[in-house]
């Protein structure tokens, strides 16, 4: 069974493909979306993640305020960055605690 959503968003005029995984205990962002729409930065403690195939990436990068559309709705949250790949982000469970009903 997966824990994973696969939706598509927007930020500043550029399609955003977003993960939305109940696995993954913080929210991420891609480098290259964060160089792309030359949003504030800000250097962190080194937040280490081990991901579905288990290696381990490490992370001191904070994408500060990010704000994109979804399903018609306007989100913003700070998000740690990394070399993502195949999305260019994944909200998870802080994204999802912030939208429980």
């Amino acid at each position: 069974m997966s824990n994973t959503i696969r939706i598509k968003g927007s930020c500043q005029n550029k399609n955003l493909i977003i993960l939305i995984d109940s696995c993954s205990t913080h929210s991420f962002i891609d480098e290259h979306v964060v160089k792309e729409i030359k949003t504030a930065i800000k250097r962190t403690i080194v937040l280490v993640e081990t991901i579905a195939n288990n290696n381990v990436l490490r992370c001191n990068v904070l994408c500060l305020k990010f704000i994109w559309l979804m399903q018609g709705h306007k989100f913003h949250m700070d998000m740690r960055v990394l070399k993502l790949g195949r999305c260019d982000t994944v909200l998870g469970v802080d994204w999802l605690i912030t939208h429980q009903s």
